[in-house]
């Protein structure tokens, strides 16, 4: 039984692993890796994400800059989004420490994601808003008084709808 446990683990490691290079290239042109520190015991192991954004070197995620760990991190859910799919993603404001440039890529990829699940990302970035499908907005100038709220469907159609509420 433990040994089918330790390859089946081993297995969708693997596979983990594969997706996450592909996908940390795409995003950045760099290397990333998943290691594992014992092929031996895997189920008592400890995994460590490395990567090697372009022009770097290659480092545990610990060492990275907060917009290089978010861009590792999320080529890693995607990663996962592509072994083992989950119906539903929830993204809160993940790109909070991406530039316009990375915000844009990973809006990409999840955008081409959602066609195998659905995805809600509350992002504050106008490069991931202009490529979502549909998207609520809203500003706002205290926490219970909303201005300017409305949806946005694909063809850039803007309805408005103004409510204020305690």
């Amino acid at each position: 039984m433990i040994e089918e446990e330790k390859k089946t683990f081993l297995d969708l490691f693997d596979g983990i692993n594969k997706n996450f290079k592909e996908i940390y290239y795409r995003l950045t042109g760099g290397e990333a890796t998943l290691e594992i520190t014992s092929r031996d015991d895997p189920l008592n192991s400890e995994i460590y994400i490395k990567a090697m954004p372009k022009g770097k070197y290659m480092i545990k995620i610990d060492a990275l800059s907060g917009g290089e760990k978010s861009v590792a991190v999320l080529a890693l859910i995607l990663a996962f989004q592509n072994e083992k799919p989950s119906p539903v993603y929830y993204l809160d404001e993940v790109d909070m420490f991406l530039d316009g440039y990375n915000a844009e890529q990973v809006g990409k990829l999840f955008r081409e994601n959602s066609k195998k699940a659905q995805v809600i990302m509350v992002s504050l970035k106008k490069a991931v808003s202009k490529i979502c499908n549909k998207h609520n907005r809203c500003n706002h100038r205290w926490a219970w008084e909303y201005k300017n709220c409305g949806k946005i469907y694909g063809g850039g159609r803007w309805r408005k709808a103004r409510f204020s509420g305690r």
